[in-house]
């Protein structure tokens, strides 16, 4: 089964989208989608994925792909994200929500 995950990310702890982020790469998920929309936090939130895509394997295409704006299109931008994945699923997920490894797993 294949899986989009949308991160959602605008006001939250840089510390919850490295946690989120990381387990998200280590799960079944074909690509993670980093939403960050009108957020104060862009430049610190970028720096972040930059990270976490330097500990991924080596050789191997990144799975993290980011969709940034400075417009902050509220609830909807997420949805609109989602409304383009290619995948049979997609599991969205907001800043404030912890994210184990296994959750995408589970859910299916």
């Amino acid at each position: 089964r294949s899986v989009t995950v949308v991160l959602n990310h605008w006001q939250r702890p840089v510390e919850n989208l490295l946690g989120q982020l990381r387990a998200a790469v280590a799960s079944i998920a074909v690509e993670v989608w980093v939403c960050i929309f009108g957020s104060p936090l862009a430049e610190a939130y970028q720096a972040a994925i930059d990270l976490v895509q330097a500990e991924e394997e080596v050789g191997r295409p990144s799975k993290i792909r980011t969709v940034h704006s400075d417009v902050d299109f509220g609830v909807y931008g997420r949805f609109l994200v989602a409304s383009t994945a290619k995948t049979a699923f997609v599991y969205m997920v907001d800043d404030d929500v912890p994210f184990p490894v296994s959750a995408v797993e589970q859910y299916l």
